[in-house]
Parts: structure tokens; sequence; C-alpha cells
């Protein structure tokens, strides 16, 4: 390449950039266009520009410190001294830096998700340990503020990697690469059974664990050592029986509020076997989730159900049984009748019917917090259902009965449930309450609700997890109660009504 075609060129490249800075520096005043007079209006700091950077405590523009910027640190720290919240982008590359200690030494909020922060190609930057005590907020709440840190041949990010503040472990998305010491590995793409080696060192891993049509299951091993996955988690199309070839997984961190937990169509799996995970951490919403298209066999365990729902897991799909419970299963109890019931069951498996007769017996679940099947409050003289005030899930899994059904208490005003946090169901959330106490919900002013106000601090989310369809007269169009059973039921009444026709 002769000099001319160089020059030519590195002008061309150099047009291109600036031309791209400054279409997104207008998208960004633009878009934060309150205070005009404290936006930045440059794409590149220096000691021609830095004395138009305001002196508000808000500003918003796009912070560029390259090879052209010709000042000292002690010069940009004065620069950003006045500095509390910046919206926009930060862009650090091919700089002289060895550290950002610049920026304002008090925590300052970026409202970063429009552009976000790249640091690159600076060679004599050894130390980004500011980035701890940045406060990265996404302007909507949703999108994660893209974070970059690539090419820094002296930058040693272990104490960014390793610090426990939120500012740090909510990233999800961040890109270290190309550095002295990077944080953790990239996922996000589609793995391969070839490429699953190059993470066996892997201890944390940015961008999800993304696992299609993998089915070499010997391969699955590099992935032993993971203890933390921040990203979607999603595996499908494999042959895998279980997930312990991730015998090491404590924590899974998500930032969306759309699907995060996936495994579909993966034909020979039967159980989750996911025994160290203690944490699922999504700042933003419910982390949902799809378990679709498993083995028939594929169940979950009374304690994963428990703690998932602790770590606020919200299913959009779920077919699954119940594991066979152990021996020694805290306080379980098989339903067979309220007569037979125990006084002490923690956990009931069966449909839990308290029928006529069966009022004095209630206080027998006033230790109950989990159903596994479906309840049924028929034909009693019950006011209320105050005995079941530690109740908080319910998990119905078995057939599309409704989850709930209350019907016939002629005396029933006041029908909250218990704490109900979660509803898990494998088909319909049908709640039927027909033919009760015409002011069975005055309580919530005309309103369909079993639970009340929740007591939790994420009350969107508990309303969410435990919302049921409500049908039935008391809350609308009268459901006839025969032609809602079972097809099967149905067949069988009809088998007896025609052998009593024979007799």
């Amino acid at each position: 390449m002769n000099f001319w075609h160089f020059i030519i060129c590195s002008t061309f490249f150099l047009s291109f950039a600036t031309s791209d800075l400054d279409e997104d520096l207008k998208r960004i005043l633009d878009i934060y266009n309150d205070n005009p007079e404290c936006h930045f209006n440059y794409t590149e700091i220096s000691s021609k520009t830095v004395k138009f950077f305001p002196k508000c405590p808000s500003v918003a523009g796009i912070i560029v410190i390259n090879n052209n910027t010709d000042l000292s640190s002690k010069q940009l720290e004065k620069a950003f001294s006045k500095l509390s919240n910046f919206s926009g982008g930060i862009l650090i590359e091919n700089s002289n830096l060895t550290d950002l200690s610049f920026f304002p030494p008090k925590v300052f909020k970026f409202y970063c998700d429009n552009y976000g922060m790249f640091i690159r190609n600076n060679e004599f930057l050894t130390n980004a340990d500011y980035l701890i005590q940045l406060s990265y907020i996404p302007y909507a709440g949703a999108r994660e503020c893209p974070l970059s840190i690539e090419n820094n041949p002296r930058l040693d990010l272990s104490e960014v990697c390793n610090s426990q503040s939120y500012t740090v472990t909510e990233l999800t998305e961040m890109t270290t690469k190309g550095n002295l010491v990077n944080c953790g590995c990239q996922g996000g793409e589609e793995m391969l059974s070839s490429s699953l080696q190059d993470f066996s060192d892997c201890s944390i891993m940015y961008g999800g664990l993304n696992l299609i049509n993998v089915t070499d299951t010997e391969s699955l091993s590099a992935l032993s050592n993971l203890h933390d996955i921040r990203g979607s988690f999603n595996i499908q199309n494999s042959n895998f029986q279980n997930l312990s070839f991730l015998s090491k997984l404590e924590n899974m961190c998500f930032r969306s509020e759309s699907l995060v937990f996936n495994l579909q169509n993966n034909l020979n799996m039967t159980r989750l076997e996911l025994p160290t995970l203690r944490s699922i951490q999504n700042p933003l919403w419910l982390s949902i989730t799809i378990f679709e298209n498993l083995h028939p066999d594929f169940c979950l365990t009374i304690d994963e159900f428990k703690r998932l729902t602790e770590m606020w897991i919200g299913f959009q799909k779920l077919d699954a049984k119940l594991c066979e419970p152990s021996a020694d299963e805290y306080r379980l109890c098989r339903f067979v009748s309220m007569a037979d019931l125990l006084n002490n069951c923690v956990t009931i498996i069966g449909k839990v019917v308290i029928g006529e007769g069966d009022d004095d017996h209630a206080t027998k679940l006033m230790r109950v917090k989990n159903i596994f099947g479906t309840l049924t409050i028929q034909n009693t003289q019950l006011k209320n259902f105050s005995f079941f005030d530690q109740l908080s899930m319910i998990v119905h899994l078995e057939d599309s009965d409704p989850v709930i059904k209350i019907l016939g208490n002629k005396n029933l005003t006041y029908p909250k449930i218990g704490s109900i946090s979660a509803i898990h169901t494998r088909f319909n959330k049908t709640a039927i309450i027909q033919d009760n106490h015409p002011k069975i919900f005055n309580w919530t002013n005309g309103t369909c609700e079993l639970f009340g106000n929740s007591p939790y601090k994420m009350d969107l989310l508990v309303t969410y997890r435990r919302m049921l369809d409500y049908v039935g007269e008391d809350c609308g169009a009268r459901v006839d109660l025969l032609s809602s059973f079972d097809p099967r039921m149905m067949t069988f009444i009809s088998l007896i009504a025609l052998l009593w026709f024979l007799v």
C-alpha cells in the first residue's frame, strides 16, 4: 500500500467512525432532551472541547477518550468533578490512560442502555476497579447496559470479576476478552460439542448457556466447573437424561422480562438434578421458565418445587410429574379423607376435599404449607378459611381438573386462602366458585380474589404467579359442573347408569 493510499483509507475510516459517533450522539441527545444546557455536544474529550463539558450534576452525551485526548487524569477529574448522573455512552479506546480514577470518587449513576461503555485497545491501562462503584442503570429498566472491555493487554480485571457489588453481579452480558485477566468465559452463542472443551477451566459464564442439538454427553464434563451462569439458560434437542454435568452450579442470574430458563424437546430428560443450585436472580421480573416436551417420566421432587419457588421461578409451561417422595419427607401426608388426615401435615399429596360434615376436621390443616393436587371445599358451614393460614404453594400436575373448587358454602363470607405465593399447574389455572354466600366477595369489593393483598414486598410477582382464571356464578357465568367433569368420569357414570337400567 503506498503512502497516499494509506492516507485516503485512514481518512475514510476516521470519517466513517466520526460519522457513526455523530449519529449516536444526536440519537442520545434526542432521547435525553430535558435540559439542552446540560448536553455535551462533542464526540471527543480534548483540551479544545473539555471547556464545553457542562458543569451540571446530570449530563447527557458520549464521553470519548482516545489518542486525541491531550489531558492528564487530574485534568479529566476536574472536568467531571460536578458529575453525579451521566446519560448516554462512554468510549475509552487507544488512550494513554493507566486507570479510570478520573471519574468522580463517589458513586455516580450511569444511564447507559442507549449506548453503553466500551473500553478497548488501551495499551497502558492496568486498573479498572472504578467499574465496581459505577452504578449502571438501564433507561427503560429492561435492557442491560452494553459493557465491553477488550484488548487491553495489561489490564487485570480480577478485582472487578470477584466483586460482590450488585452493580457487577447483576451484569449478565458483559464482554471481556483480550485483557491480561478477563472475567469468566463468554457464552451466549450456540455451543457445539467440539467447542465445549474451551470452557473446562470456566467458573463464571457471561451471556448465558446455550446448548442446542448437543448429543455428545462425554463432552459435557467440560462444564463441570461452572458455578455461576449469567444470562439465559437454554437447552433444546439434546439427549441428556439430566443436568448433573453442571455439578457445581450455584448461581444463575438473568436480566429479562421474557423467557430465561428453557428446557425443551429433550426427550431423554427424566430429572433436573441441580442439587447445588442455591440462587436464581432476576432483578426485573420472575424468571420465566419452560419445561416442555421432555421424557414422559420427567419429574421434580418436592424439594425442587420448594427451592424453585423460593428462587422466584414462574412456569410458563410445566410438562412434569411429582417424583416419588422419599420415605423421610418431613410431615408428608397422602390425602384420603379429612376424617383420616393427621393433624400435623406440612405437605399433602392428593385431591384435598373438605366436604359436608368436615368442618370440625378443618383445623387439621393449620400447619399445611404445600398441596400437591387440587383443593375442593364444598357444602360446608365454614365462614372462613383461617385454618389455611400457612398454605403457601399449590402444585397441580395430574389432570385438567380445576385447581380450586369452592362450591355450596352458604355461610362463607371471607374466603381468603393462606399466604399463597405460587400456584404451579401443568394444564390450566381454573378456580370454580359457585353457590356460596351471596356476599362472599364483599371483602374485595366484588372482585373474585382468594388471596388478598400479598404480604411480600414483591407484590406484582406474587400476584402474577398465583393468578387464577376465576369462573362460576359467584364470579360471572354459571358453570355446569356435570359437563366440567373429566370425560373419563362421564363414561364411568354412563356405564353405571346402563348397568342400573339393565338390573
